[in-house]
């Protein structure tokens, strides 16, 4: 398949989407909707699969995705030979010799656990844009095709899909902590000064919108959050600010709070951390109590200590 110069509305969406990558989250959703719907189950040569893929495929092309409706083919079956035929082309005329990419698999989670390696691969080359916005319109209709076959109904609705999701996907409380490499505990403090109390403190197991709510809640600054249950929790214009707060990491410490208001090639003298230690103490009652902080809240105390530095 011979890959056209991108358009000016394909690279704008590439280079959204790749920023989006670095946070890591695009991944972890897929390998747990993999696990949680058991995708294995899950074949291409399903004639559900055949039905749900076919409606999505033109209802997004004649929807939210009908600005890109030029470098797509009529129909998805075409889409995935198109993909699979690229690939292979790839395989033998890139440098390096290290894709191994087929799309003709009995799985589909085969297909959708390929996503880690695409992106580093059409990350470094420009000249697959249009083969990068395709492979993601694959993608998501291949798992919107998984959770049709299970809610037994055409879903693809934000709503929709997250109110069958989350009967499928809980994670519990510990779960959360050690992804943000905290303990339980602390965890706990973080929603008490989030919420006022820790409005999960009875619960065993927490529903897939309510983890989404808390990622957003802990790691997007107040200011810039949105109400949307599904989609972007980060608009466009500010994913440069939040894919360097993720290099940094989602949690910061005492010392990094107080540096972070600082001069970073200043060194900070005792007297200093001393009076920015004392300065947070009065504003914020629970600094003596947490020693991390997720990125939200500890940008309240940044921001604050910037006044008085």
């Amino acid at each position: 398949m011979q890959q056209e110069r991108p358009s000016r509305q394909v690279k704008i969406l590439k280079n959204n989407w790749k920023k989006g990558l670095s946070l890591g989250k695009p991944f972890f959703m897929y390998q747990l909707l993999l696990e949680k719907l058991d995708a294995k189950s899950c074949s291409m040569d399903d004639p559900k699969f055949n039905h749900y893929s076919s409606e999505l495929y033109n209802i997004f092309l004649e929807g939210e995705w009908k600005t890109f409706r030029p470098i797509f083919p009529e129909s998805f079956r075409q889409l995935q030979h198109d993909l699979n035929a690229a690939f292979n082309q790839m395989e033998n005329s890139l440098p390096d010799n290290s894709i191994d990419i087929n799309l003709e698999m009995k799985h589909l989670s085969a297909i959708i656990e390929q996503y880690d390696t695409l992106k580093t691969i059409l990350s470094n080359y420009h000249q697959y844009a249009s083969l990068f916005i395709q492979m993601i319109l694959f993608q998501k209709i291949c798992l919107l095709s998984i959770i049709s076959i299970q809610n037994k109904k055409l879903s693809y609705q934000s709503q929709d899909v997250l109110n069958f999701l989350d009967k499928k996907i809980r994670f519990s409380q510990s779960f959360i902590a050690k992804e943000w490499e905290v303990d339980n505990d602390t965890l706990s403090k973080w929603f008490e000064i989030q919420y006022g109390t820790n409005i999960f403190a009875s619960r065993k197991k927490i529903k897939l919108s309510e983890y989404i709510a808390i990622f957003k809640d802990l790691f997007i600054l107040e200011e810039h959050r949105n109400d949307k249950a599904l989609g972007h929790a980060i608009e466009a214009d500010l994913m440069d600010f939040y894919n360097s707060l993720a290099l940094k990491g989602k949690t910061y410490s005492k010392k990094d709070i107080i540096e972070e208001c600082f001069n970073p090639d200043e060194k900070l003298s005792t007297h200093q951390y001393e009076q920015a230690r004392i300065a947070l103490e009065k504003r914020f009652s629970f600094y003596s109590h947490v020693n991390k902080y997720p990125v939200s809240i500890a940008f309240q105390m940044i921001s604050e200590l910037k006044k008085i530095c």
